[in-house]
């Protein structure tokens, strides 16, 4: 019998993660420098610089809300890629490395919300930003590609559980 590729613990993440993803959105996260794909230092101060009292609020609430939508998708991602390329284990690992950018961006944000640091002495933020994006597209490729191959070519009789003759 084929093992089920959902199990209660990868279930229960995706419950999370449209859960937090939920509440990011009903606080209007859009609108945040994280959502961004990239800006320049100068970009970060000036955005900064034009929050409310109230919008640096709503912005910390979501930075702390971000900060359990980056352990939910990392650690689906990891089951996700240790499930599918089980005989690879350091393929796994790869899962981590947008999650590492996305936590040292959001951290960085928090920092300066609660006004810790300065944006001024970040100018790299915008780089670790677009470092997380494009290092998400590039594994949510690669685990596309990687359930397309596994799925279309070893589907069948050359597959680790052949199909029932029932």
């Amino acid at each position: 019998m084929r093992p089920r590729y959902f199990d209660f613990r990868m279930m229960a993440l995706f419950a999370i993660l449209a859960i937090v993803a939920t509440l990011m959105v009903k606080i209007d996260s859009q609108n945040t420098l994280d959502a961004r794909f990239y800006y320049s230092g100068l970009e970060a101060v000036q955005y900064f610089k034009s929050l409310s009292d109230k919008d640096s609020y709503r912005y910390l609430v979501t930075e702390v809300f971000d900060l359990s939508f980056i352990i939910t998708y990392t650690a689906l991602l990891f089951l996700s890629l240790k499930r599918l390329v089980y005989k690879s284990q350091k393929v796994k690992y790869l899962a981590f490395i947008p999650g590492i950018f996305d936590l040292v961006e959001t951290s960085t944000i928090i920092s300066v919300l609660l006004g810790k640091i300065s944006i001024e002495a970040h100018p790299w933020l915008g780089f670790i930003t677009a470092m997380k994006w494009s290092f998400a597209v590039v594994l949510l490729f690669l685990f596309f590609t990687l359930v397309a191959i596994k799925y279309t070519f070893f589907s069948g009789r050359n597959s680790k559980y052949p199909q029932s003759n029932n």
